[in-house]
């Protein structure tokens, strides 16, 4: 009895193992991922915020119909951010 005990025991700590590994090798192609994507999020959330900041500070641009367009766009611009504050979190 105690054989086949310790026989099932050493199966679950071989497989407990292999998953462990496979587990492990996911996390690091997922890590890869996780800067592939979040640093050109950065980088066109960047580009983004300093097209509003510019025009802004331009006179022609700065009527109300354009500025309401530009604020009615807003929430979407700090949608296209949040994928890059989740993606760069430490993990």
């Amino acid at each position: 009895m105690d054989a086949e005990v310790d026989k099932l025991i050493t199966g679950w700590f071989e497989r407990a193992r292999d998953n462990q590994l496979t587990h492990d090798e996911c996390g690091i192609r997922l890590s890869r991922w996780h800067y592939r994507l979040g640093i050109p999020i950065i980088v066109l959330t960047t580009a983004v915020a300093a097209a509003i900041f510019y025009s802004l500070g331009r006179l022609e641009l700065s009527d109300p119909i354009r500025m309401g367009i530009l604020f009615a766009n807003l929430p979407r611009f700090i949608a296209a951010g949040r994928p890059a504050q989740n993606c760069l979190r430490p993990v």
